[in-house]
This record gives C-alpha cells, sequence and structure tokens, in this order.
C-alpha cells in the first residue's frame, strides 16, 4: 500500500475514533491499537516515506486539535499526536 494511501485509511480511522462517544479510557486503548498498526505499516514503506506519511498525518492531526471544539475527539487527536511524534523522535 502506498503511502497516500496509508494516510487516508488512518485518518479515517483516527476521526471514527474521535466521533465516537466512547470513554476516554477506551478511545486511548482503540487509538494506541490503531498507532500500534500504523507503525508497522510504516515499517514496510521505505524510511523516506514513512517519514513523509508521519510527518503529514502529524501535521493534519495537528490542524484538526487546533480547531476542533469537542473535548473527546481533541483528546482522542492528541493521543494519536503523541505517538506520532514520539515515532518522528525515534526516526530522526
Amino acid at each position: 500500500m502506498e503511502a497516500t494511501e496509508l494516510f487516508g485509511r488512518y485518518h479515517r480511522l483516527i476521526r471514527q475514533v474521535a466521533s465516537r462517544r466512547a470513554d476516554r479510557e477506551a478511545s486511548r486503548k482503540e487509538i494506541v491499537r490503531v498507532m500500534e498498526q500504523f507503525r508497522k505499516d510504516c515499517l514496510q514503506l521505505s524510511p523516506f516515506h514513512g517519514r513523509f506519511l508521519r510527518d503529514e498525518l502529524l501535521a493534519q492531526l495537528e490542524e484538526e486539535a487546533l480547531h476542533c471544539a469537542d473535548e473527546n475527539m481533541k483528546a482522542v487527536f492528541t493521543i494519536a499526536l503523541k505517538h506520532l511524534e514520539a515515532d518522528n523522535d525515534v526516526a530522526r
């Protein structure tokens, strides 16, 4: 799967988790699973494309978190952002 397809897939998955009205702990567990799969999928890409994908998803989710009025959605975006930032720190 190409980086652009993965971007769309994971952006959609993260937004789906964020839009559910689950309690924060359930959302956190689900987003952790999504981000673990994202990490595995990025390892299947070249280092350049994996970094590019993380950076693009990070930028998109930062923008959405900044403009999000819903606190539950913002919390899910923040959890995903922390995972992406941690992955970027390791990859650099």
